[in-house]
């Protein structure tokens, strides 16, 4: 009977068969260890506790433990448990009838091989997904409302074809003009779009203006910016997207300041936090776009009846949120104590 550990000249420079068949029992052990690891991430991922979570996160933490439980409970491991089996099975053969063909053997365990490496990316990401779960929920135990509210506020970029009523878009305002402001001048001013169709008019119309003004100023610092924050990897290309200035929201709220005020950007900034962390409060989703200040440059911007004075500094989109985007990686070593 030929050893496990000879060498066909054919094969004199790869593993022996007894190293494959140690690696195959190697195998056998780490999917036990794994099947551990899935039934704890299955037990934790059923068992969160959701009363003390807010309305406005309950449904992103349902949809991850409903998308883990999915990968967990898949057969993913049983399936490759049996590959391995049958795979030693095959080299019991090869020995028990003395074949010298040992190509389809090894054929299988470099198939197998690939197959172990899928999986422990796949758990990788069951790993990274329990922990985002478990920031979710534990994130939020001993804050007050108004934390918690800071804390699930997202920029979101795709909206529900459902309508905002006009009491809510105006308490949403009413909490911008709570804002603070340079000696209390108040330079705020707030156009609203309301209309699906008068929507689409204006976001072709910015999506042009944007685009010759980008391309003709040559900015590319502002696009490398726009790329990086708001996630346009495709560089201008996303100005091809059916509605990349408003993302369908069904409302929209252009915020303009007087041209001469030297603090109004700052201003309206603290104003539009109010506003999007307002509206995350009423259960409804916001994102501010810069972009919209190339509505002054539009043949639409007439409609809006913005006098001469003023000029748009930004706009806020609200909706309520079809989206769950993830809680992006905060820097906290920017603070400095002296």
């Amino acid at each position: 009977m030929t050893l496990l550990t000879s060498h066909t000249e054919h094969y004199s420079l790869e593993n022996s068969l007894e190293t494959l068949h140690q690696k195959s029992r190697e195998w056998l052990e780490e999917i036990a260890f794994w099947q551990d690891e899935i039934d704890t991430f299955y037990m934790i991922a059923i068992k969160i506790k959701m009363d003390h979570i807010t309305t406005n996160i309950k449904d992103e933490v349902e949809k991850t433990e409903r998308n883990l439980v999915r990968k967990i409970t898949g057969n993913e491991l049983y399936e490759l448990k049996k590959a391995v089996t049958d795979h030693e099975h095959v080299l019991s053969e090869i020995i028990q009838k003395n074949q010298s063909d040992e190509q389809p053997y090894r054929d299988q365990h470099r198939n197998i091989r690939r197959r172990f490496e899928q999986y422990e990316k796949e758990l990788r990401t069951i790993k990274q997904e329990i922990i985002h779960l478990l920031k979710l929920t534990e994130d939020h135990d001993g804050l007050n409302e108004v934390f918690k509210t800071i804390y699930n506020r997202r920029a979101v970029r795709k909206y529900k074809n459902k309508m905002v009523d006009r009491k809510t878009i105006e308490k949403i305002i009413d909490a911008g003009r709570m804002a603070p402001s340079a000696i209390n001048k108040q330079p705020w001013k707030f156009y609203i779009l309301n209309k699906a169709e008068t929507i689409t008019l204006f976001s072709k119309q910015i999506t042009k203006a944007a685009s010759k003004g980008i391309l003709k100023s040559g900015l590319k610092k502002i696009i490398k910016t726009a790329t990086e924050s708001f996630h346009f990897s495709e560089g201008l290309s996303f100005l091809r997207a059916e509605d990349p200035i408003f993302h369908g929201a069904p409302v929209v709220i252009f915020l303009t300041s007087p041209k001469e005020n030297e603090w109004a950007a700052l201003d309206i900034g603290m104003c539009a936090q109010n506003m999007m962390l307002a509206a995350k409060s009423l259960g409804l989703d916001s994102c501010p776009v810069g972009l919209a200040k190339y509505v002054m440059e539009t043949e639409v911007y007439t409609l809006l009846n913005i006098p001469e004075s003023e000029e748009v500094q930004l706009a806020v989109i609200l909706g309520y949120g079809d989206e769950y985007p993830a809680v992006p990686i905060r820097n906290k070593v920017n603070a400095v104590y002296f």
